[in-house]
């Protein structure tokens, strides 16, 4: 199956978003891989993801990391009993199948825990996969991104996000999936 999610970068003034489509059996590291692309990092900063709502219900304290030594800010012993209510998953273990089931469904990936990027990702629809097509795929975009180890830039109003021009965002994501992303095994 092929699963339409809508990310969006969320507390940054202007609506930032993309509408992309990835196989259902891809992991949360690839998912990763793919919003890195799509937001133009460049991957040098930890992440994670929080799992919101899950087959239509709610969920807490479930988070999807990388395996290393620093899970994150959620890992610290000194979080005493709430620590202890945290189960980490590792991202390259945990596929997208199994925590988004219904439409609605939603997870929170939050990269770079100094600026605090925060993306909502909804799943929009379960689809068939489409003959020809290559997975992943970006299919609308609104806004450019702001630059990596920017968020006090962004605070002052440094940075105009605003773009019109959504069809070369699109195109500009799509030949990176395609020319990046050839040697990961995505369906």
């Amino acid at each position: 199956m092929i699963f339409q999610f809508k990310i969006s970068l969320l507390d940054i003034g202007v609506p930032v978003w993309r509408r992309v489509q990835v196989n259902s059996d891809s992991t949360f590291r690839e998912l990763h891989e793919v919003i890195q692309v799509a937001f133009d990092w460049y991957n040098s900063h930890l992440h994670n993801f929080s799992i919101r709502k899950s087959n239509g219900r709610k969920i807490q304290n479930i988070f999807i990391e990388p395996d290393n030594e620093y899970q994150g800010p959620n890992s610290d012993a000194s979080w005493g009993n709430f620590a202890s209510s945290i189960e980490n998953l590792n991202e390259e273990e945990e596929t997208l199948a199994k925590w988004f089931k219904k439409e609605k469904d939603r997870v929170v990936y939050t990269y770079d825990f100094g600026d605090d990027w925060e993306h909502e990702i909804v799943l929009e629809k379960i689809l068939e996969p489409a003959p020809d097509v290559y997975y992943p795929i970006c299919l609308k975009a609104k806004n450019d991104t702001p630059e990596e180890n920017s968020r006090g830039e962004l605070i002052d109003g440094d940075f105009l996000l605003i773009n019109p021009d959504s069809k070369e965002i699109v195109e500009d994501i799509n030949d990176m999936l395609g020319e990046g992303f050839s040697d990961l095994d995505f369906k």
